[in-house]
């Protein structure tokens, strides 16, 4: 019975099914001495730990082993066709895991630790950095560091006298790996085990417009109403007619402050919201210069609802719009029952906020509480 319940180490990504590849002579990618360095590197850098000898292997020295396993498999996939022969295995995954460094108290620079104005969680996110750093460079005494590692296990995988890229062995890249694991990672019984396939599942790109409906029919709105850009920046196609013949919305527009804000509920309307009149100036409206205003004042932590009522009410119906918005029901805020529904998802999202840890979903978070919060000032 234990062993249909046990996940085959072949669709599993775990520090053991990393080092017996690596320090067997009959594994994958055998290199000697593996075991033993990328030991004598954890317990330098983590003193206390039982590094890969022994059980109880600290959580985040697993995900410096794993991070640095994929960051060779990204270094073979993403040179598949010139340095190496082939494609890695692992290369639909890599294609799926995320390409920016996922938000944590050690990704934030100076600005964001001043903004969030707690010494403790500052101190423990700069000493978290220290610590990566430490353990990928070698530290400050000049030894071996996983980096070394991580050059010599692509070396054994490329052709003899071959030079390994540089953008295979930067520190970022380490970084982000790691954030990636630490986010994606499950743990059973203490140990880390990343799961392709359930990620390739829950992450790959889907088409929008499901076989579903009545009598089977597909959707004929399958065209997403936004276009993203590289850099996470999006903007909704203005004046854009789907094949129904429905106008999409108006540009938010494509700025560091909209984007944030509509891309964290990623739920748009089929038909212009219901908002009051345009307002002068950029105290707000229904504009696209007024609506990036007050997104700009919600991201800032501005609570005035006086001058943002007309252009919050009008992305209050993009973020949450009712379920009959396209047959000209009332707007969210003009009901009872639509201003008490979110004056429970903004409950909800403090809660949720104060219990997550750092970096967890932290931007789509913020930018839907604070939204939140402002609209439960506005509909007391």
């Amino acid at each position: 019975m234990q062993s249909l319940f046990t996940v085959p180490p072949s669709v599993i990504i775990s520090v053991s099914s990393i080092v017996d590849a690596h320090s067997s002579e009959d594994g994958e990618h055998f290199l000697p001495g593996f075991r033993r360095r990328v030991d004598s590197i954890l317990r330098r850098s983590f003193p206390g730990d039982a590094g890969l000898a022994g059980g109880g292997m600290g959580l985040v020295p697993q995900d410096v082993v794993m991070a640095s396993f994929l960051m060779v498999e990204e270094c073979h996939h993403r040179h598949r066709d010139g340095l190496f022969h082939g494609d890695s295995r692992w290369g639909p995954y890599l294609d799926v895991l995320p390409a920016h460094l996922i938000p944590r108290l050690d990704s934030f620079d100076g600005g964001d630790y001043a903004a969030l104005a707690d010494g403790m969680l500052e101190r423990t996110g700069r000493d978290s950095l220290r610590t990566l750093e430490g353990v990928y460079d070698g530290g400050e005494d000049g030894g071996e560091g996983m980096r070394d590692v991580v050059a010599d296990m692509i070396g054994r995988r490329i052709a003899a006298g071959a030079e390994v890229p540089p953008s295979c062995l930067g520190f970022d890249s380490f970084h982000r790996l790691v954030a990636v694991v630490s986010s994606r990672a499950m743990v059973l019984r203490g140990t880390k085990h990343m799961t392709p396939l359930a990620d390739m599942i829950n992450y790959s790109p889907r088409p929008r417009g499901g076989g579903g409906g009545k009598g089977g029919r597909r959707r004929e709105d399958a065209d997403p109403p936004f276009t993203l850009y590289q850099g996470n920046a999006a903007a909704v196609k203005r004046g854009a007619r789907r094949k129904s013949g429905r106008k999409v919305l108006e540009d938010v527009g494509a700025t560091p402050a909209a984007v944030p804000l509509f891309l964290g509920a990623a739920r748009v309307r089929r038909t212009m919201p219901q908002s009051s009149s345009p307002r002068g100036g950029d105290g707000g409206g229904c504009s696209t210069r007024g609506r990036q205003a007050t997104a700009g004042r919600i991201r800032e932590g501005d609570r005035r609802p006086s001058s943002s009522l007309p252009a919050a009410r009008s992305i209050a119906g993009h973020l949450f719009p009712p379920a009959s918005a396209h047959r000209g029901a009332p707007s969210v805020l003009e009901t009872r029952s639509g201003r008490r529904r979110l004056q429970l998802q903004a409950e909800s999202f403090r809660e949720r906020r104060d219990s997550q840890q750092p970096g967890w979903g932290y931007w789509r978070l913020t930018a839907r509480r604070e939204l939140a919060e402002m609209l439960q000032i506005m509909c007391r």
